[in-house]
């Protein structure tokens, strides 16, 4: 699977016309190339837009672009592509199971392709269109000796198709192998402490940036509107399924919350399933912030925090209100335990060395009449704007630093 640019070799080129459909000479393709899957040969037909300023960026036109394998059995694998590191995957499958069980992988990793194939074949597999670029248009050139000449020319037919020139840099940032859904518990951890990567990670797209490079050790979320329900989550989603996942085990995450001079909110966004797999409803366990009242509380479905009526599938409750000095700190640490099927409890506290302020320990089954058999969903989640059952007028550009998650078998006491 291939990312492929058919276009300029400077900001004036002419790039090749006869392929564009856009008013700029370059041509962006996701392409499977092989004799394996036909599910994922050929085009992919993943678009990109024209920005107006002679240039186009998304999908596969973005600066960085990312590829990720799977091997989910012994006759099926993924290949996918995403054009931004903080998306979704675009994944599709192949089906080998007419070959028999797979018995190994080999060459899995960045290859540059520098040979002839695109002039040779892959261009001649593509249709030509009528571009937007007429000849007689200005091109640049690269003079012999490998530099850029400022020396205009005219051409006065659609350019040949050339194989890659070796003088452009490629660079491959990381290659990352870790185990496939269902994720170990503990593989779902991650400090954020390496610039660049979200190899696990995924954003809800409402209005979100994800990023690991603005605050070097921490993972930041910057919602750019005022109206969002956003959050993030593992790549290609999952589900906490406790007859895998088994009990008692425990999340904890530690974050810095943006000004507390306007409302914020952050919680884990679970959907309930029983026994069966028929769905219970939400638990999403987090803390909001009310700038009126100066006070952060702990709330087990968002929109109840908003005057609104919905109420959550599990009511955790503490003995008495966790204090301000506990809940206002930056960063805070929340803890999600799952002790059993059937019982659950909730715990914050100011500082790494502090004691956690536990709440009471919750028997599930007196809220929907049984015990969780998965949770899904299963992201990291925030909302702004009236829309989204959030108070009005929430500032642009909110931060989240995330200093880590960590998933972890047994409870902490």
């Amino acid at each position: 699977m291939l990312v492929v640019h058919l276009g300029a070799t400077g900001e004036a080129g002419a790039g090749l016309p006869q392929f564009a459909d856009m008013p700029h000479p370059d041509t962006y393709l996701v392409w499977g190339r092989g004799d394996l899957g036909y599910s994922a040969m050929g085009d992919w037909n993943v678009p990109s837009i024209w920005v107006g300023d002679g240039g186009r960026r998304g999908g596969p036109a973005n600066d960085q672009v990312f590829f990720r394998f799977r091997l989910l059995g012994p006759s099926l694998v993924q290949v996918g592509f995403r054009g931004d590191q903080s998306y979704a995957f675009h994944m599709r499958a192949i089906d080998t199971s007419q070959y028999g069980p797979i018995t190994g992988v080999w060459e899995i990793g960045p290859i540059i392709s520098g040979d002839r194939w695109i002039p040779d074949v892959l261009c001649r597999n593509l249709k030509p269109i009528k571009g937007w670029h007429d000849v007689g248009d200005l091109k640049s050139t690269i003079e012999p000796n490998g530099n850029y000449s400022y020396q205009w020319q005219k051409f006065y037919k659609n350019p040949d198709p050339e194989p890659p020139n070796p003088m452009y840099e490629y660079y491959v940032d990381y290659c990352a192998f870790f185990p496939s859904a269902p994720l170990p518990l503990e593989a779902y951890s991650d400090d954020f402490n390496i610039r660049g990567y979200l190899g696990k990670w995924q954003a809800q797209p409402q209005g979100t940036i994800l990023d690991t490079y603005s605050h070097p050790g921490h993972l930041t979320m910057t919602l750019i509107g005022s109206g969002c329900g956003t959050g993030f989550s593992p790549v290609g989603g999952s589900e906490l399924d406790l007859s895998y996942y088994k009990p008692p085990f425990e999340i904890e995450i530690a974050f810095t919350a943006p000004d507390d001079t306007i409302p914020w909110n952050l919680w884990m966004n679970w959907q309930i399933a029983g026994p069966g797999g028929g769905w219970k409803g939400f638990w999403q366990p987090g803390v909001q912030n009310f700038p009126e009242e100066k006070r952060h509380l702990f709330i087990n479905r968002v929109q109840q925090a908003f005057g609104q009526r919905a109420r959550a599938s599990i009511n955790v409750e503490f003995e008495e209100v966790p204090p301000e000095s506990i809940m206002g700190a930056k960063p805070l640490y929340m803890l999600i335990q799952i002790i059993d099927p059937g019982r659950v409890r909730v715990g914050f506290r100011g500082a790494p060395t502090d004691p956690w302020y536990f709440s009471k320990v919750t028997d599930v089954a007196k809220d929907f009449g049984g015990p969780i058999a998965k949770f899904g969903q299963h992201a990291f989640s925030t909302v702004t704007g009236r829309r989204w059952g959030a108070p009005a007028g929430a500032p642009m550009y909110q931060q989240f630093l995330v200093d880590y998650v960590d998933y972890r078998y047994g409870l902490s006491e």
